[in-house]
């Protein structure tokens, strides 16, 4: 399904509260369906994007309007890559290696020379330790979870500890995690416990954890098969003390997400997941 019809369902949804046709009565699916919807908005009769910097701080929530119209979206793209004009600010204050192949391909002709010399934007290169969650670490989890989870066995990695890896380096191995709308719960309490099956305790607690937070909203999310989302990571990171991080694809290309527990000291132990298709979670445990 392509962005267009995506966001024509959810702003159906946002004026009718009708659910699209393929959502059907799927109790799981109508609440995936309303969890992205609560991403938007209508506003002076356009649909907007919520976007909230710090959830913390309601006066920083801005409301972006969604292009949905093809032609727009290029055009702001265009603008992007070569500046609002052609003057040589406009290409200085935006212009990086390949720009004049994005705005026009077959061109010829020399581009505007800046005023500023762009030499290029180039990825920056992280280096991060594989330091998988250790047996230790697990059973204080689970004994400080008020033996809501029960230690089972070292959900342990195959691959090297303290290996280096970029954040750009795919993930060699992984244990496959059930795919029921469970997964990334499923996946944390392998993580955690050494057992997948655990994974309602883990939803609970997580639940429990947000909820103390009057700003979200966990209903839905307590129910059975409703995906996990960015916020139940963060909130995993949190409340478990331990690094989440996600192999997920950013854009055009795939790179590691790591989300840490605020404001505490520098963590090693971490939870590995692979983000697959952008829908199923499975537990990274070689890189």
């Amino acid at each position: 399904m392509d962005f267009n019809t995506e966001m024509d369902e959810v702003e159906e949804f946002l004026r009718s509260k009708k659910y699209p046709v393929h959502i059907g009565n799927n109790k799981g699916k109508k609440a995936n369906f309303r969890r992205k919807c609560q991403a938007f908005t209508i506003q002076d009769d356009f649909l907007k994007y919520v976007h909230k910097p710090n959830r913390k701080d309601i006066t920083e929530v801005r409301f972006l309007r969604v292009i949905k119209d093809r032609q727009y979206q290029l055009d702001i793209e265009l603008a992007s890559h070569r500046g609002s004009g052609y003057s040589d600010e406009s290409v200085a204050l935006v212009g990086h290696v390949g720009r004049e192949k994005v705005v026009d391909p077959s061109s010829s002709s020399d581009p505007p020379s800046p005023i500023v010399q762009i030499i290029g934007v180039q990825q920056q290169e992280i280096i991060y330790k594989f330091n998988p969650i250790t047996v230790v670490t697990q059973r204080a989890i689970c004994n400080n979870s008020g033996g809501r989870l029960i230690f089972k066995k070292k959900s342990g990695p195959s691959g090297k500890i303290n290996k280096t890896f970029k954040n750009t380096s795919e993930p060699l191995a992984v244990k496959v995690i059930k795919g029921d709308g469970n997964c990334f719960f499923r996946s944390t309490a392998f993580a955690i416990t050494g057992e997948e099956d655990q994974h309602p305790v883990v939803r609970s607690l997580i639940c429990d954890f947000l909820s103390t937070n009057e700003n979200i909203q966990v209903d839905s999310m307590r129910d059975d098969k409703v995906w996990g989302t960015t916020t139940e990571i963060i909130a995993a990171a949190n409340m478990f003390q331990v690094n989440v991080c996600v192999w997920a694809k950013f854009g055009s290309i795939h790179t590691w997400h790591i989300h840490s527990p605020k404001g505490s000291k520098i963590i090693k132990d971490s939870v590995y997941l692979e983000n697959n298709a952008g829908n199923h979670f499975n537990v990274v445990i070689r890189v």
